[in-house]
């Protein structure tokens, strides 16, 4: 009976351990991409891309992300037909 009560308890400190870690993962928005440049989109530059008028805004993407220090601070751009598309990750 104790060798199962051992078992069950660490099957619960997995799942437990399982659950919190999945939690505390952020979450981007998946990848997208388009056949006419070849190129994706993803995470906090994708979700800025849909949210502030996407194509008939920025145009397609014509590059893929790339990370730059601009300002002395790791930022991570994109460019698209019309704009650059620029996260600077410690804002969130």
């Amino acid at each position: 009976m104790q060798k199962i009560t051992h078992r069950w308890l660490v099957l619960m400190v997995v799942l437990l351990l399982a659950v919190g870690l999945h939690t505390a993962m952020p979450t981007y928005a998946a990848q997208r991409c388009f056949s006419e440049t070849n190129q994706c989109i993803d995470g906090h530059i994708r979700e800025f891309w849909e949210q502030n008028g996407s194509l008939p805004v920025f145009g397609l993407p014509i590059a893929s992300q790339e990370l730059a220090v601009i300002d002395g601070k790791n930022v991570t751009i994109q460019r698209f037909e019309r704009k650059r598309a620029t996260y600077l990750s410690n804002l969130r």
